[in-house]
């Protein structure tokens, strides 16, 4: 198993658990593309910008703990099915894309806690896509 690659998904989880569903601040980025016409879809929606508060709405902490599901999914997936490893690297880039422009368009407190992980991602994809995963499973 990659040491490096199981500690980073594991920060990287953490952290953005803990930005998306734990973090109080004042202070808000505002000017996202779609900001109020989304807010007015429901209550999941919503996400307040004005007081001391968590600043992602829960359509935002859902998706977070999607993304941790499917960061801790596809390193088991990447340790125990190495043929798996070129669709695994393509779900992974759309995951992230997706993401990304859904907070950028929805709301830019979102979009700037998790620009962070993007420089993370960048580094374990590119681990991933070094990493001969051949021998991984063998017992010598």
């Amino acid at each position: 198993m990659d040491l490096v690659l199981l500690i980073t998904t594991l920060v990287a989880s953490l952290y953005l658990l803990f930005m998306y569903c734990m973090f109080k601040t004042e202070y808000s980025f505002s000017g996202a593309t779609y900001d109020k016409a989304v807010q007015s879809w429901g209550a999941a929606f919503v996400h307040d910008t004005g007081v001391y508060e968590n600043k992602v709405c829960m359509f935002g902490k859902l998706m977070a703990v999607i993304a941790v599901i499917w960061w801790v999914l596809r390193y088991f997936i990447m340790m125990n099915y190495p043929a798996y490893k070129s669709v695994v690297l393509w779900i992974t880039v759309v995951f992230d894309m997706c993401g990304l422009a859904l907070a950028y368009m929805m709301n830019l407190n979102a979009f700037v806690y998790i620009l962070p992980l993007v420089f993370v991602e960048l580094y374990v994809i590119s681990k991933i896509n070094r990493i001969d995963l051949t021998g991984v499973n063998r017992q010598d």
